[in-house]
């Protein structure tokens, strides 16, 4: 009988430090559990906080796209204008052609004379419908 008792009392010593490791455990996973719902409370927040910014970029980068789509048109036009003013031998050829911005500002010097247009759809219909720059 000693020797059962002498057992029962080691198991209850062992289910003790089980039953302490399962609370230490518990209150880890406890402690966890917050801490992942404050930092996807966080993550929520910051995605609120930061969306229009989001949306800002994609914005920008949009209009970059885009201005760089017009700077090709422009340049483009600027090399079939250089090869058709050399083709046509005239003396109105063109001395310089800048294209200075991504919004396509373009500045044509002909002959010693300026002219600036700030859209280059203008140049574009201009050459398009075969009217001259300068008389």
């Amino acid at each position: 009988m000693q020797s059962y008792g002498t057992e029962i009392s080691s198991l209850k010593l062992e289910i003790k430090v089980l039953v302490e490791k399962l609370e230490t455990a518990n209150a880890k996973v406890q402690s966890y559990d917050k801490e992942a719902r404050i930092l996807e409370q966080e993550k929520i927040h910051l995605e609120q906080r930061y969306q229009s910014e989001f949306e800002r970029f994609a914005e920008v980068q949009e209009r970059c796209n885009r201005s760089e789509k017009e700077c090709k048109r422009a340049t483009e036009l600027a090399d079939r204008t250089r090869a058709d003013a050399a083709i046509s031998g005239t003396p109105k050829t063109f001395q310089n052609l800048s294209v200075s911005s991504p919004a396509a500002v373009a500045i044509f010097t002909i002959d010693g004379y300026f002219l600036s247009y700030s859209n280059v759809a203008t140049i574009r219909t201009l050459w398009d419908n075969g009217m001259k720059l300068i008389n």
